[in-house]
């Protein structure tokens, strides 16, 4: 059954457009995702990378208080970037909606370094938006109708029109 024609047979039985709408739209198409696997796996490196960091860190900032307090701090700061790997893995849009709302979020504290060190900031701000636009790429090619906030319309009508290319039923089967 296509989206669309699962949203036809819900809409109206309980549950809010609005909600049966981002339901839909939330569900991986196991065709897209094989199509996109690449990609998925980009992400799924970049976060590994990332939680990499955030261990490293952590047992950095507290290697002056102890084990305990160290291996604290450092599961403290790895905890976000862990469940978002966790949750890239797992195929869920709102990993890639978090990512995207989060580093966005820490834009301005890293343009708070531009005084000290201009360079080192301006490589930070390029690589977290690069970072964030191929995020969201991967978002869009795996959950076309979702947004940020919500689930794409279309003349103010949920539509979920585009199907999967038939090349790749043909290939996948």
């Amino acid at each position: 059954m296509s989206k669309a024609e699962a949203f036809a047979k819900f809409q109206g039985a309980g549950a809010k457009d609005s909600r049966l709408a981002q339901i839909i739209a939330a569900y991986p198409d196991p065709l897209l995702c094989q199509a996109h696997r690449v990609k998925r796996r980009l992400v799924i490196a970049l976060a590994s990378l990332q939680l990499i960091l955030a261990l490293g860190s952590g047992l950095v900032l507290g290697a002056r208080h102890g084990a305990v307090l160290q291996l604290c701090i450092a599961g403290g700061i790895a905890l976000i970037p862990a469940l978002l790997l966790w949750a890239f893995m797992r195929n869920l849009v709102g990993a890639y909606n978090a990512y995207i709302y989060l580093s966005l979020m820490q834009l301005p504290s890293l343009l708070g370094g531009w005084g000290a060190h201009p360079g080192q900031t301006v490589a930070a701000v390029v690589l977290n938006l690069g970072f964030v636009l191929f995020v969201r790429n991967v978002r869009e090619s795996l959950f076309p109708y979702a947004t940020l906030f919500g689930t794409r319309k279309r003349d103010g009508r949920y539509a979920f029109l585009t199907e999967v290319d038939p090349s790749l039923r043909s290939a996948s089967s």
